[in-house]
C-alpha cells in the first residue's frame, strides 16, 4: 500500500527525465473551452444623470392657475403650466371675429371685381385688410402661448416650486422635467488606462440599488483633457433605462432578467453604479487559472497535454483578469494542466490522472465578474 502511495510521488517528483522511463510525468488537467470574453477596465463607480433635464419658466408675469404634479409623466407638448389668460383669450376672439369680417368684404369685393361693379383698388384694399386682421389673430395667439408651458420633450416632472394662485414673475423657475429614457453616467479614468477607451464602446454597469443588475450601456464622451489637479479623465456613459414595470425586462442584449410582477426595475437619477468599459472583445478565448504559468527559460508558458505529451505554450503577452490569464481561442489544445506543471518540459511524456479536477471550468464572463 505505501509502495503504491509513493511510486506516483516519486513519477512525480522525479522530473521529466526519470519520468520518460515510467510511463510520464503524473499531472491534472482541466477541460477548456474557447468562448467569447471581453477585457474591461477595473470598475468606475459614478453617479446616474437624467439624459435630458429642464427648468422651466413663463416669458411674462401673471398668476399660476394651473400647474403639473410632482412625479407626473408627459408626452411632449403636453401643458405643465398656466397663467390666468382670460383677457388675452378674449382678444383672440375678437381679432378672430375682425377676421372673418374682412375675409368676407374681400369675397364681397372679389366677386363686385368680377362683374366690374367695384374697382381693382376696392379689391387691394380688401385683401390688405384681410393681412391685417390675420396678424392681430396671430398676435394674440402668441400672447396666449406664452402664458403656457408645454413639454419641451416627454419625461416625469421632478420638481415643482410656486403654488396655484401665487403671481409668478417672468423668468422665475417654475417646474423641472427630467427625461430619464436614457441616463447619463460620467466616470473618470486614469491618464494610464484611458488610451484603451473609444467612443462608442460598449460598458457594463451594474447598480447595486437593482441587486447587481447588469446593464448594456455605451461610451458616448471621452474628455480631449484631464481634469486639473486630479489627473483623471472624464467618460460620459450613456445607458438605456429598463423598462418601469414589468413581468419581464431585457437588461443586456442576448440576456432577459426575470422580475417579479409590479418590481420597479428602472434607474431613477442619483442612483450609484459600477461601470466596466469594454477595451477589447475577443471571439473566442480560452481563460486559464493564472498558478498554471510557470517559468521556462527565462519566459512565462502554460502547458497542454496533446496526445499523451506536454506543450508549452507562451503567456507573457496574454491579458490577466485578477487570478486568470486569457488566451486565444484559435489554440489547438484544450486539456491544460493545472498540476505536475512544475516538473514539465516542452514535449515530455504525461500521464494525466484522471480523477482530480475533472469539474467543470468557470465561464469566461464569471472570471470577469470576479475581476477587481
Amino acid at each position: 500500500m505505501r509502495l503504491r502511495l509513493f511510486v506516483p510521488l516519486l513519477l512525480t517528483l522525479a522530473g521529466p527525465a526519470g519520468a520518460s522511463a515510467l510511463e510520464g510525468v503524473l499531472v491534472a488537467t482541466r477541460r477548456v473551452t474557447p468562448e467569447p470574453f471581453e477585457l474591461t477596465l477595473p470598475a468606475k463607480v459614478g453617479l446616474l444623470e437624467a439624459g435630458e433635464e429642464r427648468v422651466l419658466a413663463f416669458e411674462v408675469p401673471g398668476r399660476l392657475v394651473h400647474l403639473a404634479a410632482e412625479g407626473a409623466s408627459v408626452a411632449q407638448g403636453d401643458e405643465l403650466a398656466a397663467l390666468d389668460a382670460g383677457l388675452e383669450k378674449a382678444q383672440v376672439r375678437q381679432a378672430e371675429a375682425r377676421l372673418r369680417e374682412a375675409r368676407s368684404e374681400l369675397t364681397r369685393a372679389s366677386g363686385l371685381r368680377q362683374q366690374n361693379a367695384a374697382s381693382e383698388k376696392a379689391a387691394e384694399s380688401a385683401e390688405i385688410a384681410v393681412s391685417l386682421r390675420q396678424a392681430e389673430r396671430d398676435a394674440a395667439r402668441e400672447r396666449v402661448r406664452r402664458r403656457l408651458i408645454e413639454a419641451p420633450f416627454a419625461g416625469v416632472v421632478a420638481k415643482t416650486h410656486p403654488e396655484l394662485g401665487e403671481v409668478v414673475a417672468a423668468g422665475t423657475p417654475v417646474l423641472e422635467l427630467i427625461d430619464s429614457s436614457l441616463l447619463r453616467l460620467e466616470v473618470g479614468v486614469p491618464g494610464y488606462q484611458i488610451a484603451r477607451v473609444v467612443e462608442g464602446a460598449p460598458v457594463h454597469v451594474t447598480v447595486p440599488a437593482l441587486a447587481g443588475q447588469r446593464l448594456r450601456g455605451t461610451v458616448h464622451r471621452v474628455a480631449a483633457a484631464a481634469s486639473s489637479g486630479q489627473h483623471l479623465f472624464e467618460v460620459e456613459i450613456h445607458v438605456n433605462n429598463p423598462p418601469r414595470t414589468g413581468t419581464e425586462a431585457r437588461l443586456e442584449t442576448g440576456t432577459e432578467a426575470r422580475l417579479e410582477t409590479g418590481t420597479e426595475a428602472h434607474l431613477r437619477p442619483g442612483m450609484s453604479a459600477h461601470a466596466r468599459i469594454v477595451t477589447r472583445r475577443m471571439d473566442a478565448s480560452i481563460v486559464v487559472p493564472l498558478t498554471a504559468a510557470v517559468e521556462r527559460s527565462g519566459e512565462r508558458v502554460v502547458f497542454f497535454v496533446h496526445e499523451g505529451r506536454a506543450h508549452a505554450v507562451a503567456v507573457d503577452g496574454a491579458p490577466m483578469v485578477g487570478d486568470r490569464l486569457v488566451l486565444s481561442g484559435a489554440l489547438p489544445y484544450r486539456q491544460v494542466v493545472l498540476r505536475g506543471q512544475h516538473h514539465l518540459r516542452d514535449g515530455a511524456s504525461v500521464r494525466v490522472d484522471p480523477s482530480v479536477l475533472e469539474a467543470v471550468p468557470k465561464r469566461a464572463e464569471d472570471a470577469l465578474a470576479e475581476a477587481p
